[in-house]
């Protein structure tokens, strides 16, 4: 081609454009077709990237033949694109109910539908999105904007005059997941202040029920000397562990919080009354909730509710956990771990196996 023909380069769709540049010496006619061709092999394949459902209007007036490749190259895409935004939504779910706390100003426990309330818990999912978005690199702008936080239906659980706490629970919907949450609020332990915590929902369900808020449960202990003396044997194992090995009170590495057992305790509950052993002893069946990092290394909440029935035995004016106790707590810790993980069946044949072992000389 010597000289260029003259020509208006306004083209009404992208195949004259396209048919111009082959009848200029632009483009060979021949690689053309070849690149179509290929082109549609890869539309039918996942090699195909996300980004040209962008240009899904220009596509189909390049060349009639990819229109039909590319709508379901279009289809399977969103498809994938969803499934990825529920995983990313139930994700952001799972940092939420783990992300901490935020602090209050007021002079009484807030409501749980509150405006300071609400806006704390705002707060906690903008945390929460920066979490997740350092635990999945992957995640895209337009994807962060879908998780942007919404709540409804805040209600009121319990109000424990205690302490003065209130246990609240609301819907989070993020994207296309919408879940369940609990949060808490209650003094800080300095400066008359509040905070809210944020915590699953069957612990917020199940620590400021009823049966939660009755303090008598637990007879004739009662629910805070059962929960001072399980706390104090925690501790025990804490101290026996720390011994061995120096480290073990230091917090890991991104965390303010101590890796010890006693650190992650959220709540200890009498689950009913005790049963007599003899006149200086009782078993207890207790619920301690854990929090529990470990689970979060999987994908799974971080939280789990240790069930276990412990003997306790008077020691002066209180109780304390009888001999025994290391053995059985860490055993029901990796009940409940394989039972949030594996399941109920799976958690009762491990139980089942452990009892059946001989006890050490």
């Amino acid at each position: 081609m010597d000289q260029m023909s003259e020509i208006d380069l306004r083209f009404d769709s992208a195949r004259a454009m396209l048919d111009w540049l082959i009848q200029e010496g632009f483009l060979d006619e021949q690689a053309a077709e070849a690149a179509a061709v290929r082109f549609v092999e890869t539309l039918e394949t996942d090699k195909a990237p996300e980004d040209l459902l962008q240009y899904e209007s220009v596509v189909g007036q390049i060349d009639p033949r990819f229109r039909a490749p590319f709508a379901a190259f279009a289809a399977r895409t969103r498809k994938k694109v969803k499934r990825r935004m529920i995983g990313y939504a139930s994700a952001f779910c799972v940092i939420f109910a783990a992300v901490g706390a935020y602090t209050l100003w007021s002079a009484s426990t807030p409501s749980c539908a509150a405006t300071s309330t609400k806006d704390a818990l705002f707060r906690i999912g903008v945390q929460s999105k920066t979490d997740l978005a350092t635990k999945r690199p992957g995640l895209s702008l337009n994807d962060d904007r879908d998780l942007t936080p919404r709540f409804s239906d805040f209600q009121e659980v319990g109000y424990d005059d205690g302490d003065r706490s209130r246990g609240c629970t609301a819907v989070i919907k993020a994207g296309e997941a919408t879940s369940p949450i609990g949060y808490v609020i209650r003094p800080r332990e300095k400066n008359g202040e509040f905070e809210v915590h944020t915590y699953p929902y069957e612990y917020v369900a199940a620590r400021y029920n009823e049966a939660g808020l009755n303090k008598a449960l637990g007879a004739p202990l009662g629910r805070d000397a059962i929960r001072a003396a399980v706390i104090a044997g925690i501790k025990g194992i804490d101290d026996r562990m720390g011994r061995r090995s120096p480290s073990y009170h230091k917090p890991v590495y991104g965390e303010d919080v101590p890796r010890t057992m006693e650190a992650r305790v959220i709540g200890v509950l009498p689950a009913a009354d005790c049963r007599r052993i003899d006149d200086h002893s009782y078993a207890c069946p207790v619920l301690v909730d854990y929090k529990d990092n470990l689970l979060s290394v999987i994908g799974a909440m971080p939280y789990v509710q240790l069930k276990g029935e412990f003997v306790f035995e008077r020691d002066r004016d209180a109780w304390k956990v009888a001999n025994g106790f290391d053995d059985k707590f860490l055993n029901t810790l990796v009940n409940g771990r394989v039972r949030n993980t594996l399941g109920a069946d799976a958690a009762q044949k491990m139980q089942q196996s452990m009892e059946s072992r001989p006890s050490a000389p």
